[in-house]
């Protein structure tokens, strides 16, 4: 299954305006991520510099974004729009959410291969998944992250990732590990054509800085070391996002 739609910061030097506005319970957002490479959930979906940009409308507690995908050094592009609901209680926030992704499993020489195939059983250009994410508060900043494919993907990939937040010093940081709960999977497979099978596929950590251009631009700057069991696989990420 092609991955390639999230390929969810790069060493290019420029950027364009990012914005939001809001009004009442209504806001909107726009942000671009630039990465070195992109890896997704302990799979290298693309290792040349690729930009995410990133566009977000909320309501209330109710979210619906876009996050696009586009090479900087060859031709491709895909995007996943997900649709989620913030939960937010004492012990932490839950955020249940539906994601579809494009594109999915077929070839761009397949004639099939267009935005509207919506076909499943693995034939189709787009797999939906739902989620789960769980933000504990700052006295207890862990985070557990669950999901399952549950359309177009005829093995249904569920994955499960736990990871707890802490800062050094002026870095805010995250240590994490996933784990594929389903027998095997190419859907987390850096090469669909292989894939993993049941098991840890996901140690990461990343840290966060933020650099003060000015009073009205940051740019969070960050970097991700990954290490992959099931693939034998370790890279290094680094990366950016103007907002």
């Amino acid at each position: 299954m092609r991955k390639s739609l999230l390929i969810l910061l790069s060493v290019y030097c420029f950027s364009f305006p990012a914005f939001s506005q809001s009004q009442n319970d209504f806001s909107f957002s726009l942000s671009a991520d630039f990465l070195s490479s992109y890896v997704w959930r302990g799979a290298v979906l693309q290792g040349r510099p690729v930009i995410q940009p990133f566009g977000s409308f909320t309501w209330k507690n109710l979210e619906l974004s876009v996050i696009g995908s586009q090479t900087l050094v060859t031709s491709g592009s895909s995007f996943v729009t997900y649709l989620s609901y913030h939960i937010k209680t004492p012990i932490g926030t839950f955020s249940p959410m539906f994601v579809d992704f494009y594109p999915s499993l077929l070839p761009s020489s397949d004639h099939d291969y267009h935005f509207f195939n919506y076909k499943d059983n693995g034939f189709g250009a787009h797999v939906l998944e739902t989620n789960i994410t769980y933000e504990g508060p700052q006295k207890f900043p862990l985070r557990i992250f669950a999901s399952v494919d549950v359309y177009n993907d005829p093995e249904n990939a569920a994955y499960l990732e736990i990871g707890y937040r802490f800062p050094i010093n002026e870095y805010n940081c995250i240590f994490y590990i996933g784990t594929l709960l389903s027998e095997k999977s190419g859907w987390y497979a850096s090469d669909p054509a292989k894939p993993i099978k049941r098991g840890i596929n996901n140690i990461g950590f990343t840290a966060i800085k933020k650099l003060k251009i000015s009073d009205e631009f940051i740019i969070p700057f960050r970097g991700t070391f990954t290490i992959n069991p099931a693939e034998k696989r370790a890279v290094f990420v680094f990366g950016f996002r103007i907002e």
